[in-house]
């Protein structure tokens, strides 16, 4: 939600009003509003609206509405004293060479008060060192500098460089001015401590043994009282001798104590010194840190921290104060060990070791000893990046770009290490949560409940510290009833602490060492990684060139990490368990590569085998990008066989240019150009499964990790453990690796050497160490690109009126909010970069799948066919075979067949796939040839050969609209005949044409056979089993008579008589057996897709780069085109079928190929090639009268007819069911019952009268003659005399005889009459059953065919026979 507000500064006259925009959460707190107004500002400030601090308001709630006018309060400085002459200092004075007391302990630590020349007194003010002109009271201490020294006064005592001094609960630390600046160059900071330095653990000082010297002394005393005894005795003064003696031993006894002593005393000193100086480093003092921020602050540079080694959890130390306490060093070892004690130490706590710090403390301490605390913990190696505060305690930090600061009710938005600074009533309805340092203020009384196990620092008369874990205080045994410490407690004032706050946010910003300082946070967004969108284009101008690809992938202790693929480091191995990153650490990988590369440059080959769910967003990148998963195989085989191939290309390329790596390439090539082949990073994921699955890609990994850098291609190799996964050949090229969590140290030190990986916590994903060979491994949080996908819940964004509605800048689709993944938003942000450099026409060419013969920036491995295709237009030289691929020449394009180059094509599979291919073929040659506007000279004639209904009604059709020249069923062996016999006329008209040289070359002819399976076997079942061996042999011939096949068939053309035919074969494997696949030679890897086929044979030939490049033999994977057609129905051309939809397979409806408005109604006829029509089963007969007797339709589809002149005699003849009396019902239609009597006589006497009662010119109809009686049959015999008329029965008249008769073997015998009457009269024979039928009425039908549909038949004229398609009525 957004609202307008105005600022106005509280007190300024005719002040300007300024009014800003402020963008957050409904509800949000106050509190963090008036800390982004005031970062917004640059100053610190206290709002009001409507005189109520906003910081008690909420966002969006009264007052703090749309249209508030906020008013603007200075903070008020702390009020200055009469007499003092020097206080703390101002950032002015801080480079100012004078001596300086710097508070180092107590109260006001870090506070600088600067010693101006002459006298001064040093006091304390409400409890706070300050310098005054004039003693206040008597227990101010005199302070005179001049120009030699600074001394204390009475004495005078000198002061030194680091003395110390105390004022009240302060310790003040003279620091004098140097120009030495050497420095204040480099600042270190302490290392996490490990271990062995950790301020809890004893150092064990070991105790001299003095029993030696002791007992020397004992020696050397016995003597020389001895001696003196009895000197004193005897009087002998010869005695006095062993006296010397034993004084000497004991002198020298005495001596070597003492210097045993000495040296213990020297190795006690030396571990006390040790002891605080380890406490130094694991706590520096709130004084040494506001120290090292001035000095980052004002120029010095940062030496590089350190980080350990220890894979556990690293202490955090903070310093409390200091007090006399018990040392950790202890004298002696064992009962007799006795613990060694320090006059002034620091206090520290182990915040990890203790559940929460519960500070007890007055009101007027309270914010000055949590400014202490968090000074460090929020600054330094160790720093804290993420803050919960309770608004209850009354303590709030100075706004900072770099602190994230929530409130309580919205913890459960916070994720990773952070500050939590709770009241105790919050403290005891939140749990702890790990990493997390928790300080409890008890506020009005309150105290924690249930936890006894935490720390407790009171103050009361005195302050108090009592902690009762072990190790957590050292100075502190629980265990031995010492729980309890009085301390002086460190305070910092909220001044120094908020200057030191901003000190600390600039050297962030200007350090990049320190932005991720807090020894790696536990997730990590893509913010750091990945540039803003504007910035991406200049990113790819500025690295088109750059001879590596280079990466950011997250942090480290260094800053910004990132990972090279280059020359030194062609390929990275990245190995963890299951949940650890890898996928994320995958995706950020390649989107860092995209925003810093351009797509000229640069494209991915994506392999996800987890099912593609990970990896497929990144395919909308503009580098081109081809996404394999292991749902499908097929393409992940055919991927690998492009890689193969791709390597061979780009040897080829370079070989040409005269180059011999990718890298001379990029330097040779001129910006304006663009790179004859772009750099390939093939990136795996879970490449074990890639090669369980495939037992050649680790072949083909093995290949591309031993000359992918020469070659411009780098692999990226994902996996859960390495070990047996991937093969040594390329274990042996990949020289970096990253190693995120893993089960076991050995998979640890498989990849990265240690076994560090082993100890990452399951709680941090994305944590990793890299080991690119140079050094100790490094410790690095990667980046989550989908940590990126919406901003924090609490985030305020403050901007003025006339800047854009968003302080950041708009994402490429304009939608960062709405998508639900931080990929997809920075995929989108790269592709709207690519749109605004070429536009949308460029980018869209430039991801399509073009033919690599025109195209020589081909994809490594192009996009995957489509699963269907549409024709494209031909001229009819070639036919169009679809998209095509030729994997192992990289080949990829469109296929075609050439009538005249490539002979005949088989087209081999299932017939459901088979005959849409082959009606696929016809419509391209269909609309070839019909064309108007085309040149159809060169367009071949095509005749069509069908074996189902499928194909049989369209071609039928086609035939009857003349856009083919001929049809023929393979059941109707006549048709068949036929139809040879016309491709054989044409044959030798198309070679006498082609003979003679003159003109244009003829057009040659397509001949489709559909089906050659079932075409053998029905033309095996009859008498025409020649006519395969004339289909075979004119396949065989070629295109030498021109006339070239299109065969469609399973597996008569595989291995049957006429495999050998093909020169050029389509294989369609779908829906095939195993078994029958056995049977086909190997095939490349097809998806077994409708109409996806392998091309082989002379055409497939042709699919390669260059000529010289063609291989023999090779196979080409094609998306043969769907036939996409039109309806036929009774005789109405009707909208078409959907593209790609089954084709009719019943004897229905029909697929036919579109009619434009640009194709005419027939195809052109030829002088080389005739039409053949088969006879219809079914004719109506002619629309107008014919002259003379219709007797049928002639293969030439003309109606033929006899002259029907008196005396004319025509016998019919066929089995049952042959259409007989169908033919007399049509003689009656076509001459007209006028004419006509139709009869069936029982007696001769009854035929006498039908003869001589009929009328002149009337045709007499006798229907079954040959079951009439035989006195019938016998007069009939001597009535009638075939062409001469009635005979013998009064006066001759004009008469006609049709007779019809039931054709079977002894017909003679039956109607004897046929024998005087088949050599002069006509006969109509219908559907004979054998060829020597005809022979009883004079005709020989050898060679020619028998049977057929009703009405079918010969009309035999003078023994000539003629085939004929009888008339039947409709009904």
């Amino acid at each position: 939600m957004e609202i307008m507000v105005s600022l106005q500064w509280a007190g300024a006259v005719d002040a300007q009003e300024h009014r800003v925009a402020i963008e957050a959460e409904p509800g949000t707190a106050g509190s963090r509003l008036a800390r982004e107004i005031c970062s917004f500002l640059g100053t610190e400030a206290e709002l009001t609206v409507e005189n109520v601090d906003v910081r008690s308001l909420r966002f969006a709630e009264p007052p703090l509405l749309d249209g508030a006018a906020i008013t603007l309060h200075p903070s008020a400085p702390a009020p200055p004293t009469s007499h003092h002459t020097a206080s703390t200092q101002s950032a002015a004075d801080q480079h100012m060479p004078s001596p300086r007391l710097r508070v180092v302990a107590g109260v006001a630590c870090g506070t600088e008060l600067v010693i101006m020349r002459g006298s001064q007194w040093l006091e304390s003010v409400a409890g706070v060192p300050a310098l005054a002109a004039h003693p206040a009271t008597s227990d101010s201490t005199e302070i005179v500098m001049d120009h030699a020294e600074v001394r204390i006064m009475p004495g005078p005592v000198p002061l030194r460089e680091g003395d110390r001094l105390r004022c009240e609960d302060s310790w003040l630390q003279l620091i004098m001015p140097s120009d030495d600046t050497s420095t204040r160059r480099r600042v270190s900071w302490p290392t996490a401590s490990a271990n062995d330095d950790s301020p809890a653990r004893i150092i064990t000082v070991h105790r001299a043994s003095g029993q030696g010297p002791r007992m020397g002394l004992v020696m050397g005393l016995l003597p020389l009282v001895l001696g003196v005894v009895i000197t004193v005795v005897t009087g002998m003064w010869f005695f006095m001798l062993f006296s010397a003696v034993g004084a000497i031993v004991a002198v020298v006894s005495w001596s070597v104590g003492r210097a045993v002593r000495t040296r213990e005393r020297a190795r006690l000193t030396a571990a006390l010194a040790r002891d605080l100086s380890r406490c130094r480093e694991a706590a520096p003092s709130a004084a040494d840190l506001v120290d090292r921020l001035q000095k980052l602050d004002s120029g010095a540079s940062m030496a590089r921290p350190g980080h350990s080694t220890m894979p556990g959890p690293h202490e955090r130390w903070v310093r409390l104060g200091e007090a006399g306490r018990v040392a950790t060093v202890q004298l002696g070892d064992g009962p007799s060990a006795a613990p060694a004690s320090h006059r002034l130490a620091p206090v520290l706590l182990d915040m990890s070791r203790v559940p929460h710090l519960e500070l007890t403390l007055p009101s007027r301490h309270r914010a000055d000893v949590i400014n202490s605390l968090a000074l460090q913990l929020l600054t330094g190696p160790g720093a804290l990046q993420q803050l919960i505060l309770d608004p209850v305690v009354g303590w709030s930090p100075p706004p900072f770009p770099a602190l994230r600061v929530v409130e309580v009710q919205h913890h459960r938005s916070v994720t990773g290490p952070a500050l939590e600074v709770y009241s105790a009533r919050s403290a005891t309805a939140i749990p702890s949560a790990e990493g997390r340092v928790r300080i409890v203020i008890s506020v009005a009384g309150d105290r924690t409940e249930g936890d006894s196990s935490g720390a407790v620092l009171s103050w009361g008369a005195a302050a108090t510290l009592a902690c009762d874990v072990e190790e957590a205080v050292p100075g502190l045994d629980a265990s031995t009833g010492s729980n309890r410490l009085e301390l002086s407690v460190d305070a910092v004032s909220s001044a120094v602490f908020g200057r030191s706050m901003q000190q600390w946010s600039r050297a962030q910003a200007a350090i990049p060492s320190l932005r991720h300082a807090a020894g790696l946070p536990s997730s990590l967004g893509s913010e750091p990684v990945l540039p803003e969108p504007s910035k991406i284009p200049e990113q790819w101008a500025a690295n088109a060139r750059l001879p590596s690809l280079v990466a950011a992938i997250g942090v480290s202790h260094h800053g910004v990490e990132s990972l090279a693929l280059g020359d030194e480091h062609p390929h990275l191995l990245i190995a963890g368990t299951t949940g650890c990153g890898k996928s994320e650490v995958l995706r950020t990988l390649v989107a860092t590569l995209a925003c810093r590369y351009p797509p000229e440059r640069l494209e991915f080959l994506l392999v996800d085998f987890k099912g593609g769910a990970a990896l497929a967003p990144l395919t909308g990148l503009p580098q081109r990008s081809t996404l394999l998963t292991d749902l499908a195989a097929a393409d992940v085989q055919r991927a690998l066989e492009f890689l193969r191939s791709e390597l061979r290309r780009r040897e080829r390329l370079l070989a040409q240019h005269g180059l011999s790596d990718f890298h001379q390439l990029l330097h040779t090539t001129p910006d304006t150009e663009p790179l004859v082949f772009r750099e390939l990073v093939v990136v795996v994921d879970e490449v074990k499964m890639l090669v369980d699955a495939f037992s050649s890609a680790g072949d083909e990994l093995a290949k591309i990790a031993t000359v992918g850098r020469s070659l411009g291609i780098h692999l990226v190799l994902a996996t859960q453990r390495p070990q047996g996964a991937i093969p040594a050949d390329v274990r042996a090229n990949v020289t970096q690796s990253m190693c995120l969590r893993v089960r076991t140290e050995q998979d640890s030190a498989d990849v990265i050497g240690t076994s560090l990986a082993a100890g990452i916590s399951s709680t941090t994903p994305g944590r990793a160490f890299i080991d690119t060979g140079q050094g100790k491994p490094v410790e690095v949080q990667t980046a989550i690109l989908t940590g990126c996908s919406t901003p924090p819940v609490d985030e305020v964004r403050i901007r003025l009126p006339e800047t854009a509605p968003s302080a950041r800048l708009p994402r490429g689709a304009g939608q960062a909010h709405t998508v639900d993944s931080g990929v997809l938003r920075v995929v989108a942000d790269i592709a709207a970069a690519h749109r605004c450099l070429v536009g949308p026409e460029v980018e869209c060419s430039d991801n399509t799948n073009g033919s690599s013969r025109d195209n020589p920036i081909a994809r490594p491995v192009p996009a995957p066919l489509p699963e269907t295709a549409v024709p494209r237009a031909s001229s009819g030289d070639e036919v169009d075979l679809g998209p095509a691929e030729n994997s192992a020449e990289h080949w990829t394009g469109r296929a075609a067949w050439r009538p005249l180059e490539d002979g005949t094509l088989f087209l081999i599979g299932q017939p459901m796939h088979t005959s849409r291919a082959l009606l696929s073929v016809a419509e391209q040659l269909i609309r070839a040839r019909s064309r108007p506007d085309s040149c159809s000279g060169r367009a071949p004639a095509l005749y069509v050969m069908t074996a189902t209904p499928a194909l049989q009604d369209p071609a039928r059709r086609w035939s009857d609209l003349g856009w083919v020249h001929g049809t023929a069923a393979a059941y109707d062996a006549a048709d068949v005949k036929s139809l040879l016999d016309s491709l054989s006329d044409g044959s030798q008209r198309y070679l006498s044409h082609s003979s003679d040289g003159r003109g244009d070359p003829p057009e040659p002819a397509v001949l489709l056979v559909e089906d050659w399976d079932r075409c053998c076997a029905l033309l095996r079942s009859g008498p025409w089993a020649h006519l395969e061996d004339d289909l075979l042999a004119l396949a065989s011939a070629g295109t030498q008579n021109g006339v070239a096949m299109i065969v469609s068939g399973d597996r008569s053309l595989a291995v049957g008589r006429a495999s050998s035919a093909g020169r050029t074969r389509v294989y369609f494997p779908a829906e095939q057996t195993p078994e029958a696949l056995l049977q086909w030679p190997r095939l490349p890897a097809v998806k077994p897709l409708p109409l996806r086929g392998v091309l082989q044979g002379a055409s497939a030939e042709r699919c390669s780069p260059a000529p010289a490049h063609r291989s023999p033999g090779a196979h080409t994977v094609i998306q043969f085109p769907e036939p996409s057609g039109i309806v036929v129905h009774d005789d109405k051309l009707l909208p078409g079928k959907v593209p790609g939809e089954p084709m009719s397979t019943g004897r229905g409806p029909s697929v036919l190929p579109p009619m434009s408005d640009n194709v005419s109604a027939s195809a052109p006829d030829t002088i080389i090639w005739p039409r053949y029509r088969p006879l219809p089963e079914r004719w109506s007969g002619p629309e107008g009268r014919v002259p003379g007797l219709l007797v049928g339709l002639g293969t030439g589809h003309v109606p033929m007819s006899t002259p029907w002149t008196p005396g004319s005699t025509l016998l019919v003849v066929g089995p049952s069911r042959s259409g007989r009396s169908t033919f007399l019902d049509s003689v009656e239609e076509s001459l007209g019952t006028r004419t006509v009597l139709r009869c069936h006589p029982t007696s001769a006497e009854d035929l006498e009268r039908k003869f001589s009662g009929a009328a002149t010119g009337t045709t007499l109809l006798i229907d079954d003659a040959d079951s009439l009686g035989a006195q019938v049959i016998q007069r009939l015999g001597s009535l009638w005399q075939s062409g001469g008329g009635m005979c013998g029965a009064g006066e001759p008249k004009d008469l006609r005889l049709i007779v019809t008769m039931r054709l079977s073997d002894g017909l003679p015998g039956l109607f004897p009459p046929l024998m005087q009457w088949r050599h002069v009269a006509d006969t109509l024979l219908l559907r004979p059953r054998k060829t020597f039928d005809g022979e009883l009425f004079g005709a020989s039908l050898a060679g020619m065919p028998v049977g057929g549909p009703p009405g079918r038949g010969y009309w035999i004229h003078r023994g000539v026979a003629d085939l004929v398609q009888t008339p039947q009525r409709d009904g």
